[in-house]
């Protein structure tokens, strides 16, 4: 359940970017990707952010189809059902019916992870049945391009699929995660351990988070990208008014993008958020 007015300061997901030399104002929102459409809707400053703003940048543009289409052009894999449970593969293949890429097209990893997502849709409620869109991003996106505000991705589609490269030649077999695949699988299927799987998304719903402003960032690979970004966004924000929505772990701690853009001199404040509910 929402509250419907949240307080200043940790408790928003939305920051204003401004610089007095040039007199732009942009925005900065941490998104969650697997949320459906009406969160968004819920938040009015955030379309009137994306509405008032000449350029919509987000770490992707339009790359979902493509690493969707790179993966299908796998050749078919079937050890899995050599290795996972009867009873998991028929639970399996009813859960995966409607998704884009086959089991048989996916890594061992890669299935893990999608299936943590998928509780997360499931059963966190971050995507509701009425909703028209299930990613955050895409639906900003859609958004954007309904007001020809231009869109601007921070990777490329090469980038992304090396890091699908970059995953799939992970050791990981389909030995090591039959078991991570059973619990993942009866977790979804009973609905167990929703306080643990569904905090993230609780906690982001909710906004009560802590951005961890004065924290080293342990994650290598956040870090990289946030600075490979913050050369492209410096540029753009002295030029254009921006929205620029990315995943909220790249606003968190020194690495942050919220820390780095103060360090180059912008003022960043969070924003008050209304919740309609």
């Amino acid at each position: 359940m929402f509250i419907s007015s949240l307080s200043i300061g940790q408790n928003t997901i939305l920051w204003s970017i401004s610089d007095s030399l040039v007199g732009k104002q942009s925005f900065l929102l941490g998104t969650y990707h697997q949320m459906g459409n009406s969160f968004v809707d819920s938040i009015p400053q955030i379309k009137l952010a994306l509405s008032s703003s000449d350029l919509a940048v987000f770490e992707t543009v339009g790359v979902n189809d493509d690493i969707s289409n790179y993966m299908n052009n796998r050749e078919n894999n079937y050890d899995y059902k050599k290795i996972l449970k009867k009873s998991d593969l028929v639970y399996l293949e009813n859960l995966s019916q409607n998704w884009n890429v086959p089991i048989s097209k996916v890594f061992p990893i890669e299935l893990l992870l999608k299936l943590n997502q998928t509780y997360s849709v499931k059963i966190c409620g971050t995507v509701k049945s009425t909703d028209e869109w299930d990613h955050f991003d895409k639906y900003l996106m859609s958004l954007a391009l309904k007001d020809t505000i231009p869109l601007y991705g921070l990777e490329t589609d090469s980038m992304q699929i090396q890091q699908i490269n970059n995953l799939s030649k992970s050791k990981v077999t389909w030995t090591d995660v039959k078991r991570p695949i059973h619990k993942i699988l009866m977790d979804i299927k009973y609905q167990r351990h929703r306080k643990t799987y569904c905090r993230p998304a609780v906690d982001y719903m909710t906004m009560q988070f802590n951005y961890q402003f004065t924290d080293s960032c342990s994650d290598k690979d956040l870090e990289s990208r946030n600075d490979k970004w913050i050369t492209q966004l410096d540029k753009m924000l002295l030029t254009k008014n921006c929205f620029i929505a990315i995943g909220l772990l790249h606003l968190y701690g020194k690495c942050g993008l919220i820390v780095q853009l103060r360090q180059r001199g912008y003022k960043v404040e969070p924003i008050e958020l209304k919740i309609h509910k």
